[in-house]
């Protein structure tokens, strides 16, 4: 990894447009780029929707994802709370039927 990389990186870009077009190892990254250099809560909800839509391909995400929503604590409060997991579930299931419309009909939302 290389350490100028950031979440305005010109890579970061890059691993969105790869990401955005179902290339798994660029959701991955870009899950993590998200989850190392969050700033806040909204970039643990994005690394925990790239982690979650490169999970479906790719075990180490499966193992990042758990590792994010185990109840880690940073300074007293959690990294990613139920309701940034619900809305990033939510894209994920938006995303899910977007990519494969045919495959996908009656996703329930739990």
């Amino acid at each position: 990894m290389l350490h100028e990389e950031s979440i305005e990186s010109e890579a970061a870009k890059f691993y969105l447009a790869a990401a955005e077009q179902n290339h798994s190892a660029a959701q991955y990254r870009l899950g993590n780029l998200y989850r190392e250099n969050a700033r806040g809560p909204d970039d643990f909800e994005e690394a925990w929707f790239w982690l979650r839509v490169s999970a479906d391909l790719d075990d180490r995400a499966n193992r990042d994802l758990k590792e994010m929503v185990r109840y880690q604590q940073e300074d007293g409060e959690f990294l990613i709370d139920r309701f940034q997991i619900k809305r990033a579930k939510l894209r994920y299931y938006a995303w899910l039927k977007k990519q494969y419309p045919n495959i996908v009909r009656n996703l329930r939302i739990k």
